[in-house]
């Protein structure tokens, strides 16, 4: 086999490969045994039907098969020792290559394009203008957090009256507009929860009943909106058209939680006995809270270098060559139209694939094997304590690993987070960011004033193209 590349104008080269009987008989031959041995025939024995008679039937199959095969290995053997990258695949030439006759022929040569990347290189160290917000933690989200655990952590009462922070079960009933009971309406139990309430006046009007009390409620002035009542209620959509317009509650037994008392007690129990003291509280309470956030920064952060990397221009390639591979690997036929659309929304995504693939390369950031089975695993565990299922035995649970990462989706969407997440930690230590300490309300000020800017800079351009 002999394979040369001749580089032609506009980023794009033909390679000529030369492929002689040598190169796939070998292989061809050892096919066609096996056919052999197989083969079932009419007037032979079963794996004894001649080879005269296998080359026949299969021959030509195989030995085209066989010769594909060998010529994109041979490509994409010759693209990783001369270190060539290009853009989607080596598309045939065929002006240049002529019809091959598999019947008559045994040497055979074909021509390839390729559309070549020239080399580029992706300094981190040298990209300016980028900020790294670092979300800190207010004392008054702390406060809110030690209330949650004070009450996640308290006992249940029974107070003899309602209170903004109470719950009640209840007997409601259907009420028409005139205050009327309705005599064919929905009747049932509810549980109220008054912080659940949305709306303060409706908090107000239902503090203070004792059991027994009963207040009768209009759907759309003591509700924010059908979604609230329906929930409140437990009512499917397809009750909602004829309830109410009102409903009679009936109180039954009233509840609410007394916070623990901040104590050594209660931050064993919180903190599984790490902590001790309140400020050894406020401290953990604090780091929770900040790595929570920093997984909304980090990507910010993530997005505004591949901005500035993106503004690389000696990333290059042919549109020219796109396009025929757009062309080639299209499922329907495209107009010129939308080839040339398809070809605009192909280059940015093309691009960062070629970037992406050269940070990674340049920086040897792998994802294990083990790396990908630990976030599989954190992920199940994870979604089992939200629903508050039993966390299985060790050897059960990586038998849920394993399943789980048997779906090629599930894994390619794990392997991808965990790349993303060492390509920011590679961020984070290369590029020279400018670090600006905010509140978590700070952030998304700043990030819901950036979405304004750029939904306005999008409009600017878009009347600027209409008015040409």
């Amino acid at each position: 086999m002999n394979i040369v590349e001749e580089k032609l104008e506009g980023l794009v080269s033909t390679i000529r490969i030369d492929l002689g009987k040598e190169d796939y008989q070998e292989k061809v031959d050892k096919l066609l045994k096996n056919y052999q041995k197989n083969a079932s025939m009419p007037g032979f024995r079963p794996g004894k039907v001649p080879m005269g008679v296998v080359k026949k039937m299969y021959g030509k199959a195989v030995i085209v098969d066989e010769v594909n095969k060998i010529l994109i290995d041979s490509i994409y053997e010759y693209l990783r020792e001369n270190k060539i990258e290009i853009i989607g695949n080596a598309l045939p030439n065929e002006e240049l290559t002529k019809d091959i006759d598999f019947d008559s022929l045994e040497d055979f040569t074909f021509f390839y394009d390729l559309g070549i990347v020239p080399g580029f290189e992706v300094e981190l160290e040298a990209i300016n203008g980028v900020t790294r917000h670092v979300i800190v933690a207010t004392d008054e989200e702390i406060e809110k957090e030690l209330d949650r655990i004070r009450k996640r952590f308290g006992d249940v009462s029974h107070p003899e009256q309602t209170n903004a922070e109470s719950w009640f079960t209840a007997e409601f009933a259907e009420f028409d507009a005139d205050d009327k009971l309705k005599p064919e309406g929905k009747a049932d139990m509810v549980t109220i929860y008054m912080n659940a309430l949305r709306k303060k006046e409706t908090v107000e009007k239902l503090t203070g009943l004792k059991p027994v009390d009963f207040m009768i409620l209009d759907l759309k002035e003591d509700f924010e909106d059908e979604n609230e009542y329906r929930h409140t209620f437990s009512l499917g959509k397809e009750n909602l058209e004829d309830f109410g317009p009102k409903v009679r509650i009936t109180v039954h037994e009233i509840s609410e939680i007394i916070p623990a008392e901040l104590n050594e007690e209660l931050f064993v129990e919180a903190f599984d006995e790490k902590v001790t003291t309140l400020d050894e509280a406020k401290v953990e309470i604090r780091r929770s809270i900040e790595n929570q956030y920093k997984a909304d920064s980090d990507r910010v952060f993530f997005n505004d270098v591949i901005g500035k990397i993106m503004e690389n221009p000696n990333v290059e390639f042919s549109t020219g060559f796109l396009k025929r591979w757009l062309v080639a690997t299209h499922e329907n036929p495209m107009n010129e139209d939308e080839l040339q659309k398809e070809a605009d929304s192909t280059v940015n995504p093309l691009k960062w694939h070629l970037i992406r693939k050269k940070i990674i390369n340049g920086n040897d950031l792998e994802v294990t094997e083990n790396e990908i089975k630990k976030y599989a695993e954190i992920m199940l565990v994870r979604t089992m304590l939200q629903y508050r299922q039993m966390i299985p035995e060790k050897k059960e649970l990586e038998g849920m690993v394993d399943r789980l990462l048997q779906k090629d989706k599930q894994r390619d969407e794990i392997f991808e987070k965990l790349m993303e997440f060492k390509m920011i930690d590679l961020f984070i230590k290369k590029v020279p960011a400018e670090i600006l300490e905010m509140s978590f309300a700070e952030f998304l000020d700043k990030m819901n004033s950036r979405a304004r800017e750029h939904i306005h800079d999008e409009n600017c351009d878009h009347d600027h193209d209409h008015s040409h």
